[in-house]
């Protein structure tokens, strides 16, 4: 029966499982890319995760040196109206370490909280940068998946292709007998 194919049917029936193997390795190479893609948009979104819980952390800071800043204005505003209506010299003196006291603590604060809003902006834009790149990575990632699709397709037709020519050799050669 193998015997009555001619050469042209066995170069095609040789070749035919060339193509599905040639097609195999695109598929694996683009799953392998997928993955690829999938864990470092996982590292991208878990360092998201961490620098957007820090952001939080520095708002609550900046928001605690306000506080202490207005803590702060108002217990020295108090201390210069004691100090204006004070006569006795020795509270008087102890009124103006107080102020002086209270002058550097507040400046103290203010340095504090100029370098949390600075950090807060570096935070923000480290966050939009991670964010980015986890938008960038989904986008990849859809394009192989269409990519893997269009490819498992071809694959399909060219298989549905492959066993009805195999078919129809197949139908010739019993014809032929």
């Amino acid at each position: 029966m193998e015997q009555n194919i001619n050469p042209l049917e066995e170069e095609k029936q040789s070749s035919e499982p060339e193509s599905e193997d040639e097609e195999a390795p695109s598929t694996q190479l683009l799953e392998q890319q997928e993955k690829e893609l999938r864990q470092q948009r996982a590292s991208a979104k878990a360092q998201l995760t961490h620098q957007t819980k820090a952001q939080a952390k520095t708002k609550k800071e900046i928001t605690q040196l306000k506080s202490a800043i207005t803590k702060e204005q108002n217990k020295l505003k108090k201390t210069e109206q004691s100090l204006a209506s004070e006569k006795s010299q020795p509270k008087k003196q102890e009124l103006q370490s107080s102020q002086q006291a209270s002058q550097e603590k507040l400046t103290e604060l203010q340095q504090q909280l100029q370098e949390k809003q600075e950090q807060l902006n570096q935070q923000n834009q480290q966050t939009q940068q991670s964010s980015q790149e986890v938008q960038e990575l989904t986008k990849q990632i859809e394009q192989i998946q269409t990519q893997a699709s269009q490819a498992e397709k071809e694959l399909q037709k060219e298989t549905e292709q492959a066993q009805a020519e195999a078919s129809q050799v197949q139908q010739e050669i019993l014809q032929q007998q």
